[in-house]
């Protein structure tokens, strides 16, 4: 079976049904290649994900970068959310060590289950 990739923010949703690309940040142990992608628990596409060059640890220049196909409004707020996410969880313990950036492209989108998602 294909790993799989979940986003549950509606903004992340919208912009990959309308751009069919995300920057997101994700532990540093994916496996690079074809992913199933799902919204919430429902599976609507298939992806392909590569992580993206020098960006452990989060250099901000590098999210700079991306940030505007990342689904936050500026590099502050997408911090702020990984801060949430990874720090108060304990996923990561100096700062950003075990994290890095990921392109996730859709390959192909599945009829079934989309139409739940007024994206």
């Amino acid at each position: 079976t294909m790993p799989a990739i979940v986003f549950t923010m509606k903004e992340h949703k919208e912009l990959l049904r309308k751009r069919g690309i995300i920057y997101t940040v994700r532990l540093n142990n994916k496996k690079e290649g074809k992913v199933t992608i799902y919204f919430g628990r429902t599976r609507v596409a298939r992806g392909e994900l590569k992580k993206v060059p020098n960006s452990d640890y989060l250099p901000i220049g590098v999210l700079e970068k991306y940030v505007n196909l990342s689904g936050f409004k500026d590099v502050k707020e997408w911090l702020n959310h990984i801060d949430e996410v990874f720090l108060l969880r304990g996923l990561t313990g100096e700062k950003y060590s075990n994290l890095a950036l990921y392109e996730v492209k859709v390959i192909e989108w599945f009829d079934v289950g989309l139409d739940r998602f007024n994206v």
